[in-house]
């Protein structure tokens, strides 16, 4: 299919695979523990690691800059059509001893994180609804800004008399959560139905941007915003090996850097919800 030496290779991880299966099971083992605690700090309950792969890069390879997973909104006209959202990714390094050393087995390739250096609050997703942004507080804080897309409202149709039509429609719109843990719409819900096919994923839809009030604008931070015009800190994770990295699928931009030299080996996933339905039990938003 026309791939060269500076594309990754990637093989997902079944039982069929030949091989070790024994060491695998026992990574699996040690990365289930990992997936329970994760349940337990981050309060995700039903995480699976159901996606699972090796990774390898030689000279030239890279990722550009982006996200394991954005809201179904911005995936174009089949967004909703998977239920599957990714909510950690994980990855070990398998790379030789030496990485990055003088006459090592390699150098380069090192995974760049972009994080907010003052967020407060679960980042990722709030009650099945992802996160799209950051919003600046007073105290120079950032918390998290969700998206519901399934905000009820009654179908046109239905409203004018024609019962055999829908009762309901769903509308988008964006969210806090308070001290309390209850939402706080900061835009009023807009019909979304007619966007193109292909959004653009790192800007808002005009939509939801035209009713956002301007106080709520000039503190809204786009969760791809690299670089970010508020603080926000770039972490370097060389490929060494035997080590861990875990960040928020939803919340994290990330890309990485060109392999110089050798192999770069990595063991990864991703950590999932349970799937679940859309629920409109939270009401009304007028």
């Amino acid at each position: 299919q026309g791939f060269g030496n500076r594309d990754r290779a990637v093989l997902a991880v079944t039982p069929e695979l030949a091989g070790d299966r024994a060491v695998r099971k026992a990574v699996s083992e040690q990365i289930d523990q990992v997936r329970r605690e994760l349940e337990e700090s981050l309060r995700r309950p039903g995480l699976v690691c159901a996606e699972q792969y090796y990774s390898v890069g030689g000279p030239g390879a890279r990722l550009p800059l982006h996200m394991d997973e954005r809201h179904e909104e911005n995936k174009g006209v089949r967004g909703w059509a998977n239920t599957y959202r990714r909510s950690i990714s994980w990855l070990v390094y398998l790379s030789d001893p030496g990485w990055d050393a003088t006459d090592g087995s390699g150098c380069g390739g090192a995974l760049q994180a972009h994080v907010r250096e003052r967020a407060i609050g679960a980042c990722g997703s709030h009650e099945q609804n992802l996160q799209v942004g950051w919003r600046a507080l007073e105290s120079g804080d950032e918390e998290p800004v969700f998206w519901d897309a399934w905000v009820r409202a009654p179908h046109p149709l239905w409203a004018a008399g024609d019962l055999d039509a829908p009762k309901w429609i769903s509308l988008s719109a964006l969210y806090r959560v308070d001290d309390d843990g209850l939402r706080e719409y900061i835009t009023p819900a807009v019909d979304l139905s007619g966007r193109p096919s292909a959004p653009r994923t790192d800007v808002l839809p005009e939509e939801l941007w035209s009713v956002m009030p301007e106080q709520e604008r000039r503190a809204f931070t786009h969760v791809e915003a690299v670089p970010s015009p508020r603080g926000q800190q770039t972490i370097e994770v060389p490929p060494l090996g035997g080590t861990l990295v875990l960040f928020d699928s939803v919340a994290v931009p990330h890309s990485v850097l060109e392999t110089k030299q050798g192999q770069r080996w990595a063991f990864a996933g991703l950590a999932s919800p349970p799937d679940a339905e859309p629920s409109w039990e939270f009401g009304w938003v007028k």
